[in-house]
């Protein structure tokens, strides 16, 4: 963000709408967290989940 393009968008608030859990990693570290927590939000909320995941 802050590149002034018109094309530009704020991916988070554009998702929030619609993802019952939304975050950004920053880093590769954050990705099994991020993963973990965005997989038992969406168990928990009824929202999408890979099959491959559900098990």
């Amino acid at each position: 963000m802050g590149t002034d393009f018109f094309q530009e968008v704020n991916l988070d608030r554009l998702f929030d709408d619609v993802a019952v859990y939304n975050q950004r990693a920053m880093s590769a570290e954050q990705l099994p967290v991020i993963a973990n927590q965005a997989l038992r939000m969406a168990m928990t909320h009824r929202g999408g989940c890979p099959s491959e995941y559900s098990r």
